[in-house]
């Protein structure tokens, strides 16, 4: 899942469990003696707003309502009718009808002297409402009211404007409010949560600062330590080009059995070439390929690679044929005939170079008819061999070399008719 999916999922999973404590808060509060009297509430509308919130509790949300609907005809005063639209905006939030639900919010603002908490939680639930419906900057606009009124920033809605920000690609401010928010947590002697650090290491990714990213990912794995981190620690390292380290990282994750899919496997395999440990490689390449329904044809070249490395040519032969077959142009069948010239099978090598000019869009065509014609010498064919290179004279940038070569097959000729008469 994508940074961008981990986040609205923990956001969505998140958001009806604050909204259901919120209007618990403030009936509690309104619950207290004198409270009922000195904030404006009369004891039957508290009453109503108390068994609402019971009967949601128990997701009745029908009896909720009809709880609700008991009061409507009854004169409230400006804070009844906002509690009850914020009651009314919970159960409905709780049912994940998230538009209505945000309509009853909005009216419980639409009301004048209402208690600075109220206000301050509609607001909070409000951002939290429009970043579950995919809707950042209405979500940035709640925010930016809740930060106004408080007197020192709360690091939970810092966190929640970064995200905001982040999901709308404003980066630096969404970068300046993490830290903050991060920070200030850090400072109340609070454990670094979670879903902020990955916050903030996304937004370190989207602004390519991959050293804070490490030094925050590092962080993750102090206080959460989970594979799924040394994994992403193992990514950043090849985002800052150290494969040493990149390799130190998923080798033994690989070990464990972690890496599971085939790309990762890859990755790896990829590593240990660069690493200069090319057995391994193609140990892991010959799992994937074992697995495989067919032969991959970017995986044989590679496992074609890594045996030649590793001097195992012999080995090579089979995956870089399967290569070559499969490839759509004749470069792989060169790379085959290489190999077959390095275990001296010429006939072999013939056979390569020629599907490889048949096959065509050769980076080098002439530099393939001098090899034809160096393996037919080889095989001794003398005057296939002079054919192939007066076919490589035609290419200039190899005719100087075709050239030096049939005045050597000359001499040759030469030197046999003397040896012959």
């Amino acid at each position: 899942m994508s940074i961008i999916g981990l986040f609205s999922k923990w956001i969505s999973s998140n958001v009806s469990k604050r909204l259901l404590a919120l209007p618990l808060l403030s009936i509690a509060l309104l619950s207290q003696p004198g409270n009922a009297r000195v904030l404006g509430i009369g004891s039957k509308v508290l009453e109503a707003l108390e068994q609402a919130q019971q009967l949601s509790d128990q997701k009745d949300f029908s009896g909720a309502e009809r709880s609700l609907q008991r009061l409507q005809d009854r004169r409230l005063n400006a804070h009844e009718q906002a509690q009850v639209h914020s009651m009314r905006g919970s159960i409905l939030a709780m049912q994940e009808k998230t538009e209505p639900a945000i309509k009853q919010y909005l009216l419980v603002l639409s009301h004048d002297n209402i208690p600075d908490g109220l206000v301050s939680n509609t607001l909070r639930i409000l951002a939290q409402l429009y970043m579950a419906e995919e809707r950042p900057d209405r979500a940035l606009h709640y925010i930016d009211k809740l930060l106004a009124r408080q007197e020192s920033p709360n690091p939970s809605t810092l966190a929640l404007k970064a995200q905001c920000h982040y999901l709308t690609e404003q980066f630096a401010p969404a970068l300046d409010a993490i830290d903050k928010a991060i920070t200030l947590d850090e400072k109340r002697g609070g454990k670094p949560r979670e879903n902020w650090l990955l916050l903030h290491s996304a937004v370190l990714h989207a602004m390519n600062d991959y050293t804070r990213m490490e030094q925050v990912v590092n962080k993750l794995l102090e206080h959460y330590p989970k594979n799924k981190y040394v994994y992403k620690l193992a990514a950043i390292k090849g985002l800052l080009e150290s494969p040493k380290e990149q390799l130190s990282l998923l080798e033994p994750l690989y070990e464990t059995g972690y890496l599971e899919q085939r790309s990762q496997k890859l990755v790896l395999a990829q590593l240990y070439l660069l690493n200069g440990v090319p057995v391994k490689a193609a140990l892991l390449l010959e799992e994937l390929r074992s697995n495989a329904d067919k032969p991959n044809p970017q995986d044989s070249a590679l496992l074609a690679q890594a045996w030649m490395l590793a001097k195992e040519n012999h080995k090579a032969v089979k995956p870089m044929a399967e290569a070559a077959q499969a490839a759509d142009d004749g470069m792989a069948f060169l790379r085959l005939a290489n190999i077959h010239i390095l275990l001296q099978d010429w006939q072999a090598a013939q056979q390569a170079i020629t599907a490889a000019i048949q096959k065509g869009e050769l980076n080098s065509p002439g530099n393939a008819y001098v090899m034809l014609g160096m393996v037919r010498y080889r095989l001794k064919e003398y005057n296939r061999a002079r054919q192939a290179f007066v076919k490589a004279g035609n290419y200039p940038p190899v005719e100087k070399t075709s050239t030096q070569w049939l005045e050597f097959l000359k001499q040759e000729q030469a030197k046999r008719a003397a040896v012959n008469s």
